[in-house]
């Protein structure tokens, strides 16, 4: 049997490292995920940049079937937002995991939540995709619209003023 000589000076055996079970195996390899905003396995980060990946090529087909494409400069904006979206959402699911163990969650998850979905939102409504965003490209866009049709009914006018001088010269 080894012994290992403790400060008191009295050996004690030394301690055999206990084998892993099955399940306490497969929560160590899960345990990175329970806190998505701090996960560092590559597995987990490798998910993390998939799922902002599908959601940002979702939001480039949603804008652009609206004839809104995104631009260049805005698809930085669009994965930033894209990526604290998957973020939020795994930092969700740890406070709501919390909540049902009828647990406080931690000031840390909950300062970590409200600001990932401040930051969210402030890239959402540069991107325009929030509803005072959205209301406020309708009216400027209202706006425009009208100018136009303004433009247009005068170019008629303008034409059909030509039209009636051309018939009564030719009287």
């Amino acid at each position: 049997m080894n012994v290992v000589p403790q400060s008191s000076g009295s050996p004690t055996p030394e301690a055999a490292k206990p084998t892993l079970s099955l399940a306490a195996r497969e929560q160590r390899a899960r345990a990175p995920r329970r806190h998505g905003l701090w996960a560092k396995s590559a597995s987990e980060l490798h998910l993390r940049h998939y799922k902002s990946g599908r959601l940002l090529r979702r939001l480039e087909v949603v804008l652009a079937e609206q004839g809104r494409p995104l631009s260049e400069e805005m698809i930085l904006t669009a994965r930033a937002m894209a990526e604290l979206a998957v973020i939020g959402d795994q930092v969700y699911a740890a406070l709501q995991a919390t909540f049902r163990k009828s647990e406080v969650p931690s000031p840390k998850l909950l300062d970590a939540f409200r600001g990932i979905r401040r930051d969210q939102l402030l890239h959402a409504s540069a991107l325009g995709v929030t509803p005072a965003a959205k209301a406020e490209l309708a009216m400027s866009m209202g706006g425009l619209q009208r100018m136009q049709q303004e433009r247009a009914d005068a170019a008629r006018e303008r034409i059909r003023a030509k039209a009636t001088n051309r018939k009564a010269v030719a009287r």
